[in-house]
């Protein structure tokens, strides 16, 4: 059955996103019969779990570690960003005021 194969799926770690919404929406359409079914589906459910939450888990903790490395990037582009520009800054008003010829010599 499809829960078979999900499960199968999970525990390779492979297509972890759509796993999870074929899960879900296999639990709305079935969940009276899969309850009540023999105990070979229950069985298949709880691997499922299983293989589910922890394959889930793993893909939030990438999520985060990414989301993570994006600031600091950007934290670390925007400080070049600004010392660049006060860099800029201090040429160009070293610039002008090397333009400035004194008036008395």
């Amino acid at each position: 059955p499809l829960s078979a194969f999900l499960a199968r799926l999970l525990k390779r770690g492979l297509e972890v996103e759509l796993c999870a919404r074929c899960t879900i929406l296999l639990l709305k359409i079935h969940q009276n019969t899969m309850a009540a079914g023999p105990a070979g589906m229950l069985r298949t459910l709880e691997d499922l779990r299983m293989h589910l939450r922890t394959r889930v888990e793993e893909a939030r903790d990438v999520v985060g570690v990414n989301i993570a490395g994006m600031k600091l990037l950007k934290r670390r582009i925007e400080e070049r960003k600004d010392h660049y520009l006060t860099d800029e800054m201090i040429d160009s008003a070293h610039k002008k005021t090397s333009r400035i010829e004194p008036v008395f010599s």
